[in-house]
C-alpha cells in the first residue's frame, strides 16, 4: 500500500478531541472571570506588543485554552511585510524545535505499543551508525539518551551549548560561515539515514548519560530508529498523529508546497535592519526543526497530553499515551545535581512542581513547555496542568499557550511571555 493510500484510509477515521466539542475560536467561551475579559485581551496583547518591540518580530500568532476550551486566538503584526498581509491566529509557521515534542510523543506511542526499546544500543535500530568511544572506551548511544539530550552527539557545527536554542548567531568563538553551513543548509536529503552523513563521524562532546548537551543532530538519529522500529517514514507517522488529533495544518516544512495561511520569514542583519531569510531544506531536521503548524493545532496537542497526564485508565475518551508514560516526558532523564530550575525530559523541558523546587511561586512550577528557534521563526508551546486529575466535565484540566514569531534569534522573553499570558488568563476565575 503506497504512502497516499494510507493517509487516505487513515483520513476515514474521525480525529479524537479532548476539547469541548461545542468550543469554536470564532466565538470563544468566556469564563467568569472577575474583570472583564476584554481587559485580560488588552493586557495580553500589551505583553506581546512589548515582546515583539524588544525582539524586533514582524508577526505573532497566539492562542490559549483552559480547561479544554478555547479561550482566545489571535494575530499581531504581519505574517508577510512586503504585502502587508496580516497575521492571524490561523497563520502557519515553523515550529522549529518544538517539533522534538512531537517526535518524543510518536515515540511514546510506539514504547507502549512495545515496538521500540529506548535503552537498546542505537546500532540496534540504526546498523550503519559508527560505535562510539568515549575518551578511549567504547560507550553506548540509545535512544533515551537521544530523547533527552545526553547522547553527547554535537549540535550545528563548532557550536559548543549547554542550554536550549542557541543558534549559531549566539555563540562566542565560532567560525559563523562553518556554523551557518549547517543552521542554513539547504540541500535535499532523500531520508533520515542519508542526512546522518553530516556528523555520524565525529566525536562526541561528552560521554552519553552524563550531561545535557543540546543536539538537533541527535533527534536525526532518533527519527532514522523510530522510522526503523515502526517500518514507516516519519512523514507518514506525523500524518497518523495529525488524523488522529485532527491537527489539520501540521505537516512537514517542504518550501515548493502550497500551505495556506504560511507566514514569510525574517531576520535581522548586523545593523538590526529587517530582512528576508534565504531559502533552506529542513529534510536533515525533520523530527529535530522540520515541522509547520499553527497556534490550534498545537494547542490541540497540549490538551491531548494534559488529557493523558490526568485521565484514568478507563477515562472516556481513552487517553493518548497512557499516565506512567507521560511522567517518562516530563520526568529529568540526567541527574547531575545540576542547581537549575529548568529539567529536561523526553522532548520536553519542565519547571518542577512547588514541592520540587522548595517551595517556588505556584505561577512559576509545575510547568511544561518546549521553545524554537528555527531561520526565520521562534516559538513556544507551554502546557500548565491543573492538578492530576481531569475536570468534572471530563476534560483536561489546565491551560495551554502556543505563540509562534516569524523572526529568528527572537527566543528572549518567550517563554516568560507564554507564562505572562497564561495567569493572564487562568488567574482571577470565579469558578474554574
Amino acid at each position: 500500500m503506497g504512502h497516499w493510500s494510507r493517509v487516505c484510509l487513515l483520513a476515514a477515521a474521525a480525529p479524537i478531541s479532548y476539547l469541548h466539542s461545542s468550543t469554536k475560536w470564532e466565538n470563544p467561551v468566556h469564563f467568569n472571570y472577575e474583570e472583564s475579559f476584554n481587559e485580560k485581551v488588552i493586557k495580553a496583547k500589551k505583553a506581546i506588543h512589548r515582546y515583539m518591540l524588544i525582539n524586533g518580530v514582524p508577526g505573532v500568532s497566539v492562542g490559549v485554552t483552559v480547561n479544554g476550551k478555547a479561550v482566545w486566538k489571535s494575530g499581531v503584526g504581519f505574517s508577510d511585510v512586503e504585502q502587508a498581509v496580516p497575521c492571524t491566529g490561523n497563520s502557519v509557521m515553523r515550529i522549529a524545535s518544538i517539533s522534538k515534542s512531537v517526535t518524543a510523543v510518536l515515540v511514546a506511542r510506539l514504547v507502549e505499543e512495545g515496538k521500540f526499546d529506548v535503552d537498546v544500543p542505537i546500532q540496534q535500530y540504526v546498523p550503519s551508525f559508527p560505535k562510539k568511544k568515549f575518551e578511549g572506551k567504547d560507550v553506548d548511544i540509545t535512544c533515551r539518551h537521544l530523547l533527552s539530550h545526553t547522547s553527547g552527539i554535537r549540535h550545528y557545527k563548532l557550536v559548543e551549548t549547554l542550554s536550549l536554542e542557541k543558534t549559531p548567531n549566539d555563540k562566542k568563538n565560532v567560525k559563523e560561515d562553518e556554523a551557518d553551513r549547517e543552521f542554513y543548509l539547504n540541500k535535499n536529503f532523500e531520508d533520515s539515514l542519508s542526512a546522518l552523513e553530516i556528523f555520524k563521524n565525529d566525536d562526541l562532546q561528552t560521554k552519553p548519560g552524563s550531561k545535557f548537551v543540546y543536539t538537533t543532530f541527535g533527534y536525526t538519529l532518533l527519527c532514522a530508529a523510530l522510522e526503523k522500529a515502526a517500518n514507516k517514514d516519519f512523514e507518514t507517522l506525523v500524518n497518523e498523529l495529525r488524523i488522529k488529533l485532527g491537527m489539520n495544518n501540521t505537516r512537514l516544512d517542504r518550501t515548493l508546497d502550497i500551505v495556506p495561511n504560511r507566514s514569510r520569514y525574517y531576520r535581522t542583519d548586523s545593523r538590526g535592519k529587517l530582512q528576508n531569510v534565504p531559502e533552506i531544506n529542513a529534510s536533515y531536521k525533520w523530527a529535530g526543526g522540520g515541522i509547520l503548524s499553527d497556534v490550534t493545532d498545537l494547542l490541540t496537542l497540549g490538551n491531548a497530553l494534559i488529557y493523558s497526564y490526568q485521565a484514568p485508565s478507563d477515562a472516556v475518551p481513552r487517553a493518548l499515551l497512557q499516565q506512567e508514560t507521560m511522567k517518562k516526558l516530563w520526568s529529568r532523564e540526567v541527574k547531575s545535581g545540576e542547581k537549575t530550575r529548568e529539567e529536561y525530559g523526553w522532548g520536553w523541558v519542565t519547571l518542577p512542581t512547588i514541592d520540587e523546587a522548595g517551595g517556588a511561586g505556584p505561577n512559576r512550577s509545575g510547568v511544561y513547555f518546549h521553545t524554537g528557534g528555527a531561520v526565520g521563526a521562534s516559538s513556544v508551546l507551554l502546557l500548565r496542568p491543573h492538578g492530576e486529575s481531569l475536570s468534572g466535565q471530563g476534560k483536561p484540566k489546565g491551560t495551554c499557550v502556543a505563540i509562534l514569531a516569524n523572526k529568528q534569534d527572537a527566543g528572549k522573553g518567550i517563554v516568560e511571555l507564554a507564562l505572562e499570558i497564561s495567569e493572564i488568563f487562568s488567574g482571577n476565575l470565579k469558578k474554574l
